[in-house]
């Protein structure tokens, strides 16, 4: 077992961030779960974090960014009074650094469903594969070459419905022609958004997601359903246009700066945190609807 030290740092928060979707939280308070594919159980005491498995002190604290530099990230958070507010009260979340191919799937994936929902499409992608096997800790995400050597059907039998097609076509680029991950480092943010929206199932929104919580380029602002209703609801007053995607980046880029996917981080976790949660049905609710089944 690895014991750390992380000040400043919540655990919960941010795996529960909507950034990675392959950890699942446990009745005794710890998360399990994968570090690029070596599985993992950490519990969170005060500043200590306790984990089990093999993954190595350095990767994890790359993982998570357990490490000095945190402090001079947080410096060029942009100067907002709604940005601040957010990153206070989501104090300790941290961006994290997912593998290139399971964050592009998890966010093809990731259309129209909420987080609980694609953590199962996940874990349902692991037994797919891998049949017969422990979902933890012996079921690894599967690569492009084994999804593509599969048929449509397997990812539909997955609960993936209309994703599967553009999750088949993307394994199978990958697995034919191959995709230079890393070269997205060293291009302008709008080229190399581009440069992934030729994988099929990859729009505007799901390529700023794999640049962000995979390639840790804090210049990606994802702009789903609920950062337009963030942004509009903060920051739109008269003569400044928020009406279509583009300029809502040419807003980021000018207003949010360099970080501005650092501010997208904390304005997103900080709204979800304000939706009320819908209320449990009643004892009398549950037994009407079993037997109406």
């Amino acid at each position: 077992m690895i014991r750390l030290e992380a000040p400043d740092f919540d655990l919960t928060a941010t795996l529960d961030s909507g950034q990675t979707f392959c950890w699942e939280f446990q009745p005794d308070g710890s998360w399990q779960g994968w570090i690029h594919d070596i599985p993992c159980r950490i519990v969170q005491k005060g500043p200590v974090l306790d984990i089990e498995g093999d993954a190595t002190e350095p990767m994890i604290r790359r993982y998570f960014q357990l490490d000095e530099t945190w402090g001079a990230v947080m410096a060029r958070l942009p100067d907002d009074p709604v940005v601040r507010a957010a990153a206070e009260s989501c104090r300790g979340l941290r961006c994290i650094q997912d593998g290139w191919w399971e964050c592009t799937a998890n966010f093809i994936c990731s259309s129209l469903k909420q987080i609980p929902q694609i953590r199962r499409i996940n874990r349902a992608l692991r037994a797919s594969f891998q049949p017969g096997t422990r979902i933890w800790p012996g079921a690894a995400f599967p690569s492009p070459a084994q999804i593509a050597a599969e048929p449509e059907s397997l990812l539909r039998a997955a609960g993936l419905g209309f994703r599967a097609r553009h999750l088949h076509r993307a394994a199978t680029h990958m697995a034919t022609l191959g995709f230079d991950y890393p070269g997205l480092l060293s291009l302008p943010i709008r080229e190399a958004a581009a440069r992934l929206c030729i994988l099929p199932g990859v729009g505007d929104k799901v390529a700023h997601c794999i640049l962000l919580y995979a390639g840790r380029r804090y210049d990606a602002f994802p702009l789903d359903v609920w950062m337009i209703r963030l942004l509009r609801q903060h920051y739109l007053k008269p003569g400044r246009r928020l009406a279509n995607i583009p300029q809502m980046h040419r807003f980021a880029e000018k207003h949010l700066g360099e970080h501005r996917g650092l501010a997208q981080i904390y304005l997103f976790h900080d709204g979800r945190k304000q939706i009320p949660k819908p209320p449990l049905p009643s004892a009398k609710h549950r037994s009407r609807k079993r037997m109406r089944s």
